[in-house]
């Protein structure tokens, strides 16, 4: 399984508007800039990301993007299949009617379990835990900065 740059950015934003909290709105060139999307990338991934509700967006002057939804409540399942569709590792998963094997495929029942276990692990890490652990590394590597600084 690839994880595609639609996804990968898709989550960099969401990430980037859960460190600001929800209410704070966020611009476009500053999400762009703090995780290094492409400008050009960014409105598809806003797309995306509003047709899904996860965001709201705010025209004018002082306008830009935030988050519509309580990050704990993002999984990173949400955004996998809000992005890549349903999580699938084979095409009998999605389509079992095409399946010459019918229920009886032993590599279709391995599947299943594997991609339920896979499914279950993403739907335990959301948004706010990701943005908080990111929240703790800026903060060590800042910290690092400063020790390394007074030597």
């Amino acid at each position: 399984m690839d994880i595609t740059r639609t996804t990968h950015y898709t989550l960099r934003t969401l990430v980037e508007l859960a460190m600001h909290g929800e209410n704070e709105v966020v611009s476009s060139k500053d999400i762009s800039e703090r995780q290094m999307i492409p400008r050009s990338y960014l409105p598809k991934i806003v797309l995306i990301l509003s047709t899904k509700g996860f965001v709201r967006t705010e025209r004018g002057k002082m306008g830009g993007l935030r988050l519509a939804v309580d990050p704990a409540k993002i999984t990173l399942l949400d955004i996998l299949e809000a992005v890549e569709g349903p999580l699938s590792f084979n095409r009998c998963a999605l389509y079992p009617e095409e399946c010459p094997h019918g229920s009886v495929c032993p590599l279709g029942l391995a599947w299943d379990h594997v991609q339920e276990v896979f499914a279950n692990e993403l739907r335990k890490i959301t948004v706010k835990d990701l943005a908080e652990k990111v929240k703790e590394q800026l903060a060590k590597d800042r910290e690092a900065a400063q020790k390394g600084g007074a030597e």
